[in-house]
């Protein structure tokens, strides 16, 4: 399709009225982006129509500032009793940090600790970490409240969050020695 003078003139006369690029483009037979092509082209972008002045509201300091989706962490009367996930797992790393058994015990009492709470009764403050065999009916979320904008609680997020080099020293534990040949 060219763009000759009388499809040109008509394409300015229907955008000084103020017709959209759709509305231009069904007139003229073409498409609402081969229009919007040509306008820019031409040099007549439509500009942006200056709306009544809006008040202007105060910028947030940092300190008032929370990171959007994030969850509040639970009050203190929550239903939660005694010893805190993170306890246990604190406790674990001071015991044998690189050993794979204290890991899988820490995950172990932490499922002990989980509320065991169904897909469809979790909330944007629970932790979302999945227990079970999903395949089954053994099959549930921890429940316990959640860390501020993360998915889990903090025992189950520093499960899921290991630093590189404990995940790196624990492979390295694994591995047989190398020693060289003699000669």
């Amino acid at each position: 399709m060219a763009w000759d003078t009388e499809r040109t003139e008509r394409l300015l006369a229907l955008h000084q009225e103020g017709k959209t690029a759709g509305e231009i483009g069904a007139e003229l037979g073409t498409t609402r982006n081969a229009v919007i092509g040509k306008l820019h082209r031409l040099g007549m972008a439509r500009k942006k129509l200056a709306s009544a002045p809006q008040e202007s509201q105060p910028i947030p300091t940092q300190a008032s500032q929370e990171p959007a989706g994030t969850a509040p962490m639970a009050e203190s009367g929550d239903e939660l009793t005694g010893e805190s996930p993170i306890d246990i797992i604190e406790a674990s790393e001071d015991t044998d940090q690189n050993s794979i058994e204290a890991h899988r015990r820490t995950a172990k009492n932490v499922e002990e600790k989980s509320l065991k709470l169904p897909l469809m009764e979790l909330t944007s403050r629970t932790c979302k970490w999945p227990i079970g065999d999903p395949a089954t009916d053994e099959f549930w979320f921890c429940g316990l409240p959640s860390q501020p904008g993360k998915p889990y609680c903090a025992a189950h997020n520093n499960l899921a969050c290991q630093p590189i080099t404990s995940r790196r020293d624990r492979k390295l534990a694994r591995k047989p020695q190398m020693r060289p040949l003699r000669g």
